[in-house]
This record gives C-alpha cells, sequence and structure tokens, in this order.
C-alpha cells in the first residue's frame, strides 16, 4: 500500500542505541554548541571568526543527525 511507511527492522539494543544517541544529541550536544556560538559572537567580527564558523558546522552536523535519527525511529520496528 503506498500510504504504509517503510519500515527499519532492528534488534531492540540497536533501537536503544538509537535512542541514546538522539538523547545525547538534543539535550548534550545541542547546549554545548549553543555555548560555543555563543562564546565566538561575543569575540566580534564573525565574518573572519573562526570559532564562530566552526560551531555553525557542528550545529548543522548535530540538527542533520538529529533529523536523521527522529526519521529512522519513525520507522523502526523491532525483530521479534
Amino acid at each position: 500500500m503506498a500510504d504504509e511507511i517503510e519500515k527499519n527492522v532492528m534488534t531492540a539494543s540497536r533501537l536503544k542505541a538509537y535512542m541514546r544517541e538522539l538523547e545525547t544529541l538534543r539535550s548534550v550536544d545541542r547546549k554545548e554548541v549553543t555555548d560555543r556560538l555563543r562564546v565566538a559572537r561575543s569575540l566580534g567580527d564573525l565574518s573572519q571568526n573562526r570559532e564562530y564558523d566552526e560551531a555553525k558546522r557542528e550545529q548543522a552536523r548535530i540538527e542533520n543527525r538529529i533529523g536523521e535519527l527522529e526519521e529512522i525511529l519513525r520507522r523502526a520496528m523491532t525483530e521479534d
């Protein structure tokens, strides 16, 4: 059926690992990169601020991975 979502079949331990990773990204990594951005902004001119650029790239990586994990978990189905 076209409306059905393709399921990702995985072990329960793999599912838990994905859930732990997602929680860490949301609760720890996001906060750390937000703090780094705040410090980098305080250094002044953002156009030549390497710390700011690196923090923005890291923020993008974190947000992309969060999106990937949310999609994986939305489709997750454990093995019987």
